[in-house]
């Protein structure tokens, strides 16, 4: 078991809560949408429609919302998360 401070969406634009499964990795890549460009985004497991578990390096503020609704990790986070989950290990997402 792996237990890890992460944050998660602001207000307007939150997390979604619940049971999925990791859906696909993607081991580097940009993000983006309105207000942010973010090249280079590591460790990232989907795990439902376009929301994921994945590395930042944009901020440290960890266990405060500060996310577009993903879950935000340290880059160390994430990459155990990536390598121990395989395509269906399950997701619970709740705070």
């Amino acid at each position: 078991i792996y237990s890890a401070l992460g944050s998660t969406g602001l207000p307007a634009t939150p997390t979604v809560q619940g049971d999925f499964t990791v859906r696909s990795k993607v081991r580097s890549q940009t993000m983006s949408g309105p207000g942010y460009y973010l090249p280079n985004v590591e460790w990232v497991l989907y795990f439902y429609q376009g929301y994921a578990l994945h590395g930042t390096y944009w901020h440290n503020n960890f266990g405060n919302p500060m996310s577009h609704g993903c879950v935000n990790l340290t880059n160390q986070d994430a990459q155990w998360f990536y390598d121990f989950a395989q395509i269906g290990t399950p997701v619970r997402v709740q705070w």
